[in-house]
């Protein structure tokens, strides 16, 4: 499942405790525009970069359960490489991205590789 929405908002939205693993790449502070307003890392300062994800981070620790881990990935440039790895694992993946063009990479990504491998039905995916 893909959803297009700012992290900490789609995070709001998940049960607690029901992720074992969150693997993310927050963006840096400055490095980049995403063209989407209220995106991470335009900040003004770094304490408010911080905090935002700070906040995030609180949401996660929620949604993880109780034994789950959390991984950063530091220049994940690819749309939906960590849920092409989930399908071939044969493991359920949500990605959250506030870009929508990403959204769309990573649907168009996710779904070839699910009908390579002839594992899911692409209706599944959604916004």
């Amino acid at each position: 499942m893909i959803l297009h929405a700012d992290a900490l908002t789609a995070l709001r939205t998940l049960p607690d405790a029901s992720a074992q693993t969150c693997v993310t790449s927050p963006p840096y502070l400055g490095l980049r525009s995403y063209n989407v307003d209220g995106q991470i890392g335009l900040e003004t300062t770094v304490g408010g970069y911080i905090c935002r994800l700070v906040n995030v981070f609180r949401q996660v620790r929620r949604v993880l359960k109780g034994d789950g881990t959390l991984w950063v990935v530091i220049g994940d440039s690819y749309a939906g490489t960590v849920g092409v790895v989930a399908i071939e694992e044969g493991r359920d993946y949500i990605g959250i991205d506030i870009n929508a063009e990403y959204c769309d990479l990573a649907r168009k990504r996710l779904a070839d590789c699910a009908q390579q491998l002839n594992v899911f039905d692409t209706g599944e995916i959604q916004e």
